[in-house]
């Protein structure tokens, strides 16, 4: 089927369709299909258009199955070297973005009082005069701001040059992933300016900090590709991973070995770890093992392991990224590398690639050091109007930096979101954006495999509903203010700044905008890495103890949210088949749960499922345990994704926020929230939200019990290294 035929069937003209005008789109109603069968289409034989997954930050390429006009089924695209025809569940749920029940179907404006969610639709005309007539009287005086998820590509480039022409400040970005934190530890560890590519898929061994690989940490498609290569894609050769962290993750489960440690301490031990590989005495096995909880003998095992299993990688994130010493720690684990010769080399750790075009390279990274301004602001009335995009900072945000509060002192709040979400139901005015199977653009996955990689975005389906894409909206609202605004969004429409932007690279003919689209983007030559970094950069002299907001005595437990593989940080919690996907450690669905350690429980005369106040110096939740052995027993953990608000009839009302415990604690070197670095108590209490798991041993008759099937009671009677064994092969 062509591609202008295609779009016609969707129900809009094929300019409407392309080009995202400013226009009301002339609707048209086909009662019998296919009257008119375009002469290559096939009855019952369905169309593939290739696309980018944005459903988080990795950026795969993806493939939607069209029959009839709709979209029925997402897969990998096979020639994209991000994720190499692979999609993960949370991929595969971007259909039921596209066609949710709640989507909001046109623009709306508020009727009823802040945080209700009360709003009457509006027509696009009325909305864009709205908006201009509140942007035009502040543009010139700084008072306006935006909040958006982390900056990237065509979309990204519009956003922040429509908020610098306003603020000069540019969009605060809300991200909890700790990616800046990260990238800083990169610099300082390797010298690296962008944020590196582990060749897993040549490795021998890889010692994991933390970064749960296979989980939400940066590309885990691309890393769960290359694991799998590293473990049965060479004949002969087996590779080792290993895993150290507090909580046992999906990677910790599928690792060969999973090492539980002090948290707050990984930076200390990877130190300890190039002391010994360099054959340094300044720092010992038997001087740090009591303080990091790992015995001498496996601190010198693995030593000897990184020594003789090369090429070998060192790499660390995820909770490490979000603690006080974050970026020392990530430093000094990413030193290792050094060490261990695995710069530039095959097996080894090398930097992204930089994009092809020098703008999309000077997006500043996220702070949240950036959002406690924006409060502050707020608070003093300096912001007049605050537009957000693809965020939710009432929810992300924890309670205690007060944004919900703040967000009141703002006259006017504009929402690009597709859905209700909990900020949205403070917006004065929404303007829904199309999802990103409706949108085009230019997507740019960091990390990359050592070549620069430009993903395509198109729209695989004619728009849904009544919705526009934000870069159209914010350029037809630039051109009627005027001004330096209208300079700086000089584009006539959003689809021209994408298509302008793919002319731009070198050697494209007339017929590149095509074969982008037909192959889902564009990969350029790989880039010449040197064998060591461009500066000498050693081991940290020191790595600087954690710190954790609250007393040890009052607050007896570090308290350890992480995000879920299905909620993501929340931003899927809206979605059914993320809500029924059961936790891949705890089997939990629809529900939120606190992790305790067995013997911890035992301790507090807790059992499974029992009721219990979780308190913080910043706030407290109720919520029912989970006996976890898997888990430091000084540590307990919960996932992020619950507790919205509102966010649809799939997500409002449903578990617990575990940010509401979280204090305002900041990286220290980067700004990003140390949302992993807070103390907590808790108390047994006569009731909780319900925990819902479906994991149950007697669904299993006696007569048909599945090899190898441990129970919960099987684990806790197994010994762990905290039961005073410390077993090192």
């Amino acid at each position: 089927m062509k591609r202008r035929d295609f779009l016609k069937l969707g129900g809009l003209t094929t300019t409407t369709a392309l080009m995202g005008a400013c226009t009301v789109p002339r609707v048209r109603s086909y009662y019998v299909p296919y009257v008119e069968q375009p002469e290559d289409a096939l009855p019952g034989v369905p169309d593939w258009y290739a696309t980018t997954c944005t459903m988080c930050e990795a950026g795969c390429g993806i493939q939607a199955r069209v029959l009839g006009g709709r979209a029925s089924k997402i897969e990998g695209t096979p020639n994209n070297p991000i994720n190499e025809g692979k999609t993960c569940a949370l991929g595969q749920s971007g259909l039921q973005v596209l066609y949710h029940p709640d989507r909001v179907r046109g623009p709306m404006k508020r009727t009823g009082p802040r945080g209700q969610a009360q709003f009457a639709p509006i027509g696009w005309d009325e909305a864009l005069a709205l908006l201009a007539a509140k942007l035009r009287p502040v543009a010139a005086t700084g008072a306006i701001d935006m909040v958006t998820r982390p900056l990237n590509g065509t979309l990204g480039l519009v956003l922040d040059r429509f908020t610098r022409a306003l603020n000069i400040r540019g969009p605060v970005q809300l991200d909890l992933t700790g990616r800046g934190t990260l990238l800083k530890g990169v610099q300082r560890g390797l010298g690296f300016t962008r944020l590196p590519d582990y060749d897993l898929s040549e490795a021998r061994y890889v010692l994991g900090f933390g970064a749960d690989l296979f989980g939400t940490w940066l590309s885990p498609v691309r890393q769960g590709v290359g694991y799998g290569r590293m473990r049965h894609g060479r004949p002969g050769i087996r590779g080792k991973l290993v895993q150290i962290e507090p909580r046992m993750s999906v990677t910790g489960a599928a690792a060969d070995r999973w090492i539980p440690i002090t948290p707050g301490t990984e930076g200390l031990l990877a130190l300890t770890l190039g002391h010994l590989l360099t054959h340094s005495d300044a720092l010992t096995p038997e001087l740090v093992a009591p303080e990091v909880g790992v015995s001498a003998r496996t601190i010198r095992h693995l030593a000897d392991e990184l020594a003789t299993m090369r090429p070998a990688i060192a790499l660390g994130g995820g909770a490490i990224a979000a603690q006080s010493n974050g970026v020392e720690s990530l430093a000094a684990i990413h030193a290792l590398n050094q060490v261990l010769g695995s710069v530039g080399v095959l097996g080894g750790v090398r930097p992204s690639a930089p994009a092809p075009w020098r703008e999309f390279n000077a997006f500043a990274p996220p702070s949240f050091q950036d959002m406690l301004a924006l409060v502050e602001r707020m608070k003093r009335g300096q912001v007049q109007v605050l537009l957000v995009h693809q965020a939710d900072p009432v929810y992300q945000v924890p309670p205690v930096v007060g944004f919900t509060g703040a967000i009141a002192e703002v006259p006017f709040i504009v929402s690009f979101s597709s859905f209700v979400d909990d900020t949205t139901a403070y917006a004065d005015l929404i303007l829904p954006d199309h999802t990103y199977l409706e949108s085009w653009g230019i997507v740019l996955p960091e990390p990359n495999p050592g070549r620069p990689v430009a993903s395509s975005l198109q729209p695989v389906v004619s728009p849904v509903f009544d919705t526009r894409p934000v870069g159209d909206v914010l350029i037809s609202v630039a051109r009627a203010i005027g001004g330096p605004i209208k300079a700086a969004l000089k584009w006539p429409s959003y689809i021209d700044l994408v298509r302008t932007t793919w002319a731009s690279l070198p050697g494209q003919t007339g017929e590149s905008w095509m074969t982008v689209r037909q192959s889902g983007g564009w990969v350029g030559p790989a880039l010449p890495v040197p064998a060591s970094p461009s500066r000498a950069i050693g081991l940290p002299t020191t790595v600087p103890k954690a710190s954790f907001a609250g007393d040890p005595h009052a607050f007896p437990f570090l308290f350890l949210p992480y995000p879920s593989i299905p909620l993501h940080d929340g931003r899927s919690a809206n979605l059914p088949w993320q809500q029924e996907l059961p936790d891949t450690m705890t089997t939990g669905v629809w529900s939120s749960w606190l992790e305790v350690n067995p013997k911890t429980a035992q301790e507090l005369d807790l059992a499974e499922g029992d009721p219990v106040e979780v308190s913080s110096p910043y706030g407290m939740l109720r919520v029912r345990i989970h006996l976890y052995p898997g888990l430091h027993p000084d540590v307990v953990a919960m996932p992020l994704g619950q507790g919205h608000t509102t966010y649809g009839r799939y997500a409002a009302n449903r578990g617990a926020n575990a940010l509401s415990l979280v204090g305002p604690e900041l990286v220290t070197g980067s700004g990003d929230l140390a949302w992993a670095s807070t103390r907590v108590r808790l108390r047994k209490v006569d009731d909780a939200p319900r925990f819902t798991k479906v994991e149950r041993r007697d669904w299993l008759p006696e007569s048909h019990e599945a090899p190898g099937y441990l129970s919960l009671e099987d684990l806790t009677r197994q010994r762990w290294p905290w039961d005073g064994t410390h077993v090192t092969e």
